[in-house]
């Protein structure tokens, strides 16, 4: 078996050409020019050793640099998971000509040699190769694809093929990642290799036009503006083991990542100021990505919600007992507002708060959003080295008086960290999957009950419709075992009879001894959509007035849409304020008219989430405006009626549409006007 320097590929022996990459496996001995595998030490004919220096093995003469890194880049691609291989093809069928937001991520590995007097040039390129090779495994955790790869470092993508709401987020993460795993990796390297290697990291976020798909997992694209050539240079300007981000891509992860202000100056070869910021985790009370920078919107229209929220609360505290909350709406709606607010009513001297949110690119991560609670407890972060998380959680459980052997190995199972402890590891390796399960469920229920019975406890379980399944079996454990102990329970997801492991959370919820409390958050009545536009919007003259009108009928109740509207007009200077008066600009009304790239990153990753044959017949429906017959589209979508009905059903359920009447036949209008404007414009391939 001769394996492939270049993709790894294991190839028959007797073979010449690489099967994966065609690249050459035959080396040539300079004594006697005998030709041998390339896997060999020593010429087979004469003897002669190929020596430390065999850098023809891996960059043969008759392979341009250009031809390497292509062949290379495309090895780094074949890693890419066939469900990741799957999606992205779907996403990339309709993709030509749309402007998107992106965040691009450029990864460096730099190196010193320990022995100045020497550098084996093997060496480099065999410890830059595994090292960009586990890069390329946690670009594809998050669901990015790698668009470029140099001789030591590659270039990311995150929102194109695939279009997620919170993508600067996810590359930050990804950073985050990158870096702990090659500090991980340092003490090996650098007794394997002799060689210290270190990664510099520069993320920025803005815009491209998707081109012509290339393959089953690329998309070529065209650059607007600087946004590739600012993450060059932030990555130009990042430190050995650092990271630098663009102000575009703090301002829309803030909330979530801790960051200090490192750079703000000319960077080299970048014309102007540039703001930079370096990342330092995740926080531990995360806030709102969503809203305005600056701005403090009350919380408008949700009395009723929050007073009912608050009395569930009280019956905690009054009859020492636990309590079940199911809070659902449509994105946006303001879920997690109405929790976060009270949180803020909630006296930290009274009570305990950890919450968890989950995200779809971790539901192949079993417990994710458990063991962000966990840490959320424990005052911890995900990047803490795995000794400080496990002295941590241990000091916990003595405190709490529980049994170390019995809860343990089972809290490190969960925050992934048990490989950190080889004997827990062995331990939990010969346990049955079913008494594994069983042991962890028994060790989580436990520590949140001693937490509450030290104080008070309010869980909160965020964004369930993106629950892994291992954070769900619990959850209906937790649910029908809560006893007498004063644990709130707040579950938060936009729908939980509409997915399928939502689903079985509320149907365990409901066994619970005490009925759950049922809070449907429904867009905001006109009114409270008007004061909620006030607040923001002082000025009460005709042009603002009218202002006014055009936002509360364009986010149609829904709060974030209307915050998002006015982010648009303050980004564009149609509205300034002035000793804390709003000013607006007598064209901000056509501005609206300009839909920024965070509100279409949401509508697209909405539609994007739907099979292909259903999109279609969205995509008809959009074409013939917001509100139209079914009997119309069912003469323009080449399918059966039933397939159509049911596909109207679906997006009714999804709340794409509300179903009406056209006299004797059904009718249907877009639930947002938002909504179907941009998928119009993104099939005209506006810009």
């Amino acid at each position: 078996m001769t394996v492939c320097p270049f993709c790894s590929n294991k190839n028959p022996n007797g073979i010449h050409i690489c099967l994966n990459c065609a690249s050459s496996l035959i080396q040539v001995c300079n004594q006697c020019g005998a030709s041998t595998s390339i896997n060999r030490s020593f010429c087979e004919k004469c003897g002669e050793s190929f020596g430390r220096d065999r850098k023809a093995d891996y960059e043969p003469s008759q392979l341009s640099k250009v031809d390497l890194q292509e062949r290379m880049l495309r090895d780094l691609r074949s890693k890419m998971p066939s469900s990741l291989i799957e999606k992205f093809s779907k996403a990339s069928k309709d993709l030509y000509g749309q402007k998107r937001e992106v965040t691009v991520l450029f990864a460096e590995i730099s190196y010193t040699s320990i022995d100045i007097d020497e550098v084996d040039n093997e060496s480099v390129f065999i410890a830059v190769d595994k090292i960009v090779h586990q890069l390329s495994d946690v670009v594809y955790k998050y669901e990015g694809t790698i668009d470029k790869y140099s001789d030591n470092g590659i270039m990311a993508l995150f929102g194109i093929p695939i279009n997620h709401e919170n993508d600067p987020e996810r590359t930050v993460r990804a950073a985050l990642e990158m870096q702990r795993m090659v500090r991980q990796i340092h003490d090996q390297f650098i007794d394997r290799f002799n060689l210290d290697f270190k990664l510099h990291i520069g993320l920025n976020t803005g815009s491209v036009i998707s081109g012509r798909l290339r393959d089953n997992n690329h998309v070529e694209y065209t650059v607007i503006g600087n946004t590739v050539e600012l993450a060059s240079n932030l990555v130009k300007n990042a430190g050995p083991g650092n990271i630098l981000v663009s102000f575009e891509t703090y301002q829309r992860s803030y909330p979530i990542i801790d960051y200090q202000s490192v750079l703000e100056s000319e960077a080299l070869g970048f014309t102007g100021q540039l703001r930079a910021f370096q990342p330092l985790g995740i926080r531990l009370n995360i806030g709102r990505i969503r809203g305005l920078p600056g701005l403090q919107v009350p919380m408008v229209g949700r009395t009723e919600q929050f007073d009912n929220l608050r009395a569930q609360f009280s019956q905690v505290i009054d009859k020492n007992s636990s309590q079940i909350v199911l809070c659902s709406g449509e994105a946006g709606i303001g879920k997690s507002r109405l929790v976060a607010e009270f949180r803020k009513q909630i006296s930290e001297d009274l009570s305990e708060f950890a919450q968890g949110t989950c995200a779809s690119y971790m539901r192949i991560v079993p417990y994710r959003v458990v063991a962000d609670i966990l840490r959320n407890l424990l005052s911890i972060s995900e990047f803490s080295e795995p000794s400080e998380q496990i002295a941590s959680i241990t000091h916990r459980i003595n405190d709490l008086n529980l049994d170390r052997n019995e809860i343990l190995p089972y809290l490190l199972h969960v925050l992934g960290i048990l490989h950190s402890d080889q004997v827990l590891e062995v331990r939990i390796k010969l346990l049955e999957p079913e008494m594994l399960l069983r042991q962890t469920h028994f060790a989580l229920r436990s520590f949140f009950i001693a937490e509450a019975r030290r104080k008070p406890l309010i869980l909160v379980f965020d964004d369930l419709h993106w629950v892994d399944q291992a954070t769900s079996q619990f959850l209906e454990y937790f649910c029908q075992s809560l006893e007498d102990f004063p644990i709130l329970l707040i579950l938060v997801a936009r729908d939980f009879d509409l997915y399928g492991f939502t689903q079985s959370i509320s149907n365990a919820a409901w066994k619970h001894f005490s009925k759950p409390l049922d809070l449907s958050i429904q867009p905001l009545s006109e009114t409270d959509a008007l004061l909620l536009v006030d607040k923001m919007i002082q000025e009460n003259t005709e042009t603002a007035r009218e202002l006014k009108n055009l936002i509360t009928s364009r986010a149609a109740g829904n709060p974030y849409f209307t915050e998002e509207l006015v982010r648009i007009l303050i980004d564009h200077d149609r509205l300034k304020s002035n000793q804390g008066q709003s000013i607006v600009a007598e064209n901000a009304a056509h501005m609206l008219h300009e839909i920024p790239g965070t509100l279409v990153d949401i509508i697209l990753a909405r539609s994007d989430n739907l099979s292909e044959d259903i999109k279609k017949v969205l995509f008809h429906a959009v074409i013939l405006g917001p509100t139209f017959s079914a009997k119309l589209l069912r003469s323009l979508v080449d399918k059966d009626e039933e397939f159509i009905s049911n596909s109207l059903k679906e997006l009714e359920s999804r709340d794409f549409l509300i179903h009406t009447k056209f006299g004797d036949d059904d009718g249907y209008i877009f639930k947002h006007p938002l909504l179907q404007e941009t998928i119009y414009k993104t099939l005209l391939k506006s810009d």
